[in-house]
Formats: structure tokens, sequence, C-alpha cells
């Protein structure tokens, strides 16, 4: 039994000299203080050591902050993220422009409604210089 370097028989040594000098009726106060020190030290190093942790933690959130920001920014992936995206939003916007207008692809426009497109085969069926009428996708009718 090794107490901070103190042996057993050491300890007993020390025990007995603290008997005699402090004398048996005060020996359990003696003791409840140095219990009540001991524990008030241990209370002490504890927080110590959360608020050590906490100030670790803290540390490591802002360098994640800082990350997110810098990805955020356009530095780095969120750069070439943020790039694909309009591209692919621009092609969008091109392919919307070109089903709506009409004539482009000698398709009716996807906005025309199947009466509005029988109509016009039916006048182009009907028209007077002779031209062929025009073909139109079955599904649209």
């Amino acid at each position: 039994m090794d107490f901070l370097g103190v042996g057993g028989g050491e300890l007993l040594v020390i025990a007995v000299i603290a008997l005699i000098v402090v004398g048996p009726k005060d020996l359990p106060v003696l003791l409840n203080r140095m219990g009540k020190f001991t524990n008030r030290m241990r209370g002490m190093a504890h927080e110590f050591r959360a608020s050590f942790d906490e100030m670790a933690r803290q540390a490591e959130l802002d360098e994640l902050r800082k990350e997110i920001e810098s990805l955020k920014g356009g530095g780095g992936l969120g750069g070439e993220l943020n790039n694909v995206k309009a591209d692919v939003e621009g092609t969008f916007r091109a392919l919307d422009e070109d089903l709506i207008t009409p004539g482009v692809s000698g398709m009716a426009p996807l906005t025309m409604h199947a009466d509005e497109a029988a109509a016009e085969a039916t006048a182009d069926a009907d028209a007077p210089d002779g031209s062929a009428p025009r073909e139109h996708d079955e599904r649209l009718m």
C-alpha cells in the first residue's frame, strides 16, 4: 500500500504522531476538516478540467465554423458547386424556351391545347396553296 510515496509503516507512524499532538478528542474533527479540504480540492480540479475541455470544444467549433464559412464563401468545393448549379439552371431555361417557342422543332408548342392543335390541323388541310398539311405529334392531341 503506497499512498503518495508513503508506505504502510510510515503512515502508521504519522497517525500515532497526529494522535499524540492533536489528541484523541480533536482527531475526528481534524480528519473531518482534512476530508472537506480534500473534497474541495477535488471539486476545483474537476471544475478546471471541465473548463479546459469546454475551451477545447469551443476551439474545435470555431475551426468548423471557419471551414463552413470558407465553403459557403465560394472557396474550394462550394464555388465549383455554384458554377455547376448556374450551368444547369441555364440549360433548363434554354430547354424551357425551346419547348415553349413554336416552330423550333417543327412540332406544335407544348403549351397548345388539344382543341387548338386540331383547329390548326384542319386549317392546314384546307390550305389554299395546296401545301401538304403539317404533321403533329399524336401525343399532343
